[in-house]
């Protein structure tokens, strides 16, 4: 009898503790879906950077990265807390009419964010580890597009690729073609003149010490060979028969040095990087400030330089940009801002 006894009284409190916690769950829930309904379950970041000309000086190509977020609750911590969390990203390569400021997407790169729970107040963690996808075949790279040049004669696409290197999209967005592999930090390629050559930066740590280096390398990939050491910030002359380049160590200066590696020399002093050359060779632009081979400050019929703006091959137009990308063109008082960084929530 005392076992029938016991046995029921158990079952009675193993019901008493279902429908208690049937019920928390049920108060939870309802809590969250009442919080939801106040708050937008998706947001979008929108980033714009990297523009470039193509070779009609009309177009300007650049780089657009959507982040994809999504509600996440945690309700561990506190039943109300919610937070977005990154669920992927888009890296498209765009194309642009300065005019009508029509977009074209030539090519979108898809990266997917896994996640992992643990068991804590914030039990949601970004795993290391991202792929991304070339339109859902898992053939290129790992990491993210963090710059691009574009041919001035075929309009063809070099894609920076984070700690994987360069790679070259054809012009319609058709075919992709690596050009070399490279696991340290590339920044500000630029092809040459001709385009039958890429100028680039590696920059980051060897033995402790931070090191910054420009090389060479055929469009091919081939004879890829360093040109200089301790620089940044290379730029082609017109002429593709020198470049221009920065030293931060010898106090700021501007130099050149033949494509061959001879005639290395400081021109003048300057506290900025150079970006662009103009397609006459007269000047060079230092963040959003033009100068002479002297490095003289000259006024020219741009009344207004975008930072860090390049020159259209036409030498008419300028597009660059910080934050924004912005535009000007010769006669224009004001640059104009093309493309605006934004977020939104739906």
């Amino acid at each position: 009898m005392n076992l029938i006894r016991n046995s029921n009284r158990n079952m009675k409190i193993h019901k008493f503790r279902l429908i208690i916690l049937l019920a928390l769950a049920l108060l939870i829930s309802g809590q969250q879906n009442t919080y939801a309904a106040k708050k937008p379950r998706h947001e979008e970041w929108v980033k714009y950077y990297s523009p470039d000309w193509a070779p009609d000086s009309k177009h300007i190509v650049y780089i657009k990265k959507v982040e994809h977020l999504k509600l996440r609750y945690d309700w561990l911590a506190e039943i109300t807390k919610s937070t977005y969390m990154m669920t992927g990203r888009d890296f498209c390569i765009c194309r642009m009419n300065v005019d009508t400021q029509t977009e074209e997407i030539i090519r979108n790169f898809r990266i997917r964010e896994w996640y992992r729970k643990r068991w804590r107040a914030t039990w949601i963690a970004k795993e290391d580890k991202a792929l991304l996808e070339n339109d859902g075949l898992e053939d290129i790279v790992h990491d993210a597009i963090s710059t691009i040049s574009v041919n001035e004669k075929t309009g063809d696409i070099l894609m920076v690729v984070k700690k994987d290197g360069l790679y070259l999209l054809e012009e319609d967005g058709s075919k992709i073609t690596k050009i070399i592999k490279q696991r340290d930090w590339i920044f500000n390629p630029h092809w040459s003149p001709d385009g039958k050559q890429i100028l680039y930066q590696i920059s980051g740590k060897i033995e402790g010490k931070h090191v910054s280096e420009l090389w060479l390398v055929n469009a091919d990939g081939s004879n890829k060979h360093l040109l200089v050491k301790n620089a940044s910030h290379g730029i082609w002359h017109p002429s593709g028969k020198k470049i221009g380049f920065y030293i931060e160590r010898a106090k700021g200066y501007f130099w050149t040095i033949n494509t061959d590696g001879t005639d290395k020399k400081a021109e003048f002093k300057s506290n900025c990087y150079p970006s662009d050359w103009s397609p006459d060779g007269k000047y060079i632009n230092f963040v959003s400030t033009l100068r002479d081979i002297d490095g003289k400050r000259v006024k020219t019929e741009f009344k207004d330089i975008p930072t860090y703006g390049r020159f259209s091959p036409d030498g008419l137009k300028m597009v660059g940009g910080s934050l924004d990308i912005t535009f000007s063109k010769i006669g224009d008082k004001k640059e104009t801002i093309l493309l605006k960084n934004y977020s939104r929530k739906y």
